[in-house]
């Protein structure tokens, strides 16, 4: 599953569907998030159970993250545009 945070989306993405998706559950949870406070980030969640995840990896955007099998590939975030220019 990705999600990408919008400005009316935050809460729902960050909390409830990640605390869904964790219980259903879906094995990977992408959340592309140009708006976090901490900076651009994606975080890859990965290994639900009990539900929650075990295991999170962020990066800043600029940075690659790695997708595990099935998909087993890398996705460079320095190809996304700068957070100024995501829409609402």
């Amino acid at each position: 599953m990705v999600e990408i945070v919008s400005r009316s989306s935050r809460d729902t993405d960050r909390k409830k569907k990640l605390w869904g998706y964790a219980h259903v559950p879906v094995p990977l949870y992408l959340l592309i998030d140009a708006r976090d406070e901490a900076g651009p980030s994606v975080t890859l969640y990965e290994q639900p159970g009990n539900g929650r995840y075990n295991h999170a990896t962020t990066v800043d955007f600029g940075a690659k993250v790695r997708l595990p099998a099935p998909f087993d590939i890398e996705i460079d975030t320095s190809r996304f545009p700068p957070p100024d220019q995501w829409p609402s």
